[in-house]
């Protein structure tokens, strides 16, 4: 179904009949897993009455989802399909509401596959620690031996363990910045000598992005990082995952952005 598709009324209350009774989805899901279960076996699942249990049987048995077999119940092919699918949007609904204090500050051009993030630790900024999504940043960057970032933004404490990670302990760094990272390594001190120390090290590379960053992407190891900021350009959110789920994902979206970017020099061009 494409997006200019019509969804029409009968199909509207076929997904509102299941969405509406928390004992005809979780029967549904129970006759999937296991078939001919009596009605006495549902009760004892769904912990429901027992006319609870027999009236929604009944509808989904008239609706075709469910057939009356000896003692028991058996869900039907239409129940078996219908049943995945809800399943399968029941889990990206509770995924993308777990998500969406992240997702509000991301950009349309945010791609990913939501089910990807599925397993992944949301890390909020708050009024008693506004500071908790740098801080997670803060301790990849501690551990991890190959770093990819591509960054709007940057701060003294990160410049720092990269500086001490890449000069002192071996680390690979590699960055794609933005304008407003540029202008802090060019004017600040606190940047511009730990970066040409990172620089003459031959293990940190680091590249200007053609255009506006619109979020934090890192790839730390089999660490997966992505973080977004408001307008102030305060992070507010960060998830971090391993590199199983959304690991191709992201080398695909880092090096496209890396494609887009050009050898930073410390001088500014003319």
């Amino acid at each position: 179904m494409d997006n200019g598709t019509v969804i029409n009324e009968p199909i509207i209350e076929e997904i509102a009949f299941l969405s509406g009774s928390r004992t005809r989805f979780h029967a549904l899901r129970a006759l999937q897993e296991g078939n001919g279960l009596t009605k006495g076996d549902l009760r004892d699942r769904l912990d429901a009455s027992r006319t609870t249990v027999g009236r929604n049987l009944e509808a989904l048995c008239k609706r075709g989802l469910v057939a009356k077999a000896g003692s028991g119940y058996t869900i039907t092919r239409t129940g078996e399909t219908i049943a995945a699918a809800f399943s399968e949007l029941v889990g990206t609904v509770e995924i993308a509401s777990r998500l969406e204090p992240l997702l509000r500050w991301l950009p349309e051009e945010f791609d990913v596959d939501l089910r990807q993030l599925a397993g992944a630790e949301l890390i909020l900024a708050e009024e008693t620690n506004p500071y908790a999504p740098v801080n997670r940043h803060v301790e990849a960057l501690k551990r991890a031996e190959d770093v990819r970032l591509f960054i709007g933004v940057t701060g003294q404490h990160a410049w720092e363990i990269a500086h001490r990670r890449v000069v002192d302990e071996g680390a690979t760094h590699e960055y794609v910045v933005g304008s407003r990272v540029v202008e802090t390594l060019r004017s600040d001190p606190n940047y511009t000598e730990p970066c040409e120390a990172m620089l003459g090290t031959g293990r940190f590379e680091l590249s200007v992005y053609d255009g506006e960053v619109p979020y934090y992407l890192g790839l730390l190891d089999e660490t997966i990082q992505i973080g977004a900021e408001d307008e102030e350009g305060m992070p507010r959110a960060l998830v971090e995952t391993d590199i199983n789920g959304v690991g191709k994902w992201a080398n695909d979206t880092y090096n496209k952005h890396r494609g887009r970017s050009t050898p930073f020099s410390m001088e500014a061009a003319p």
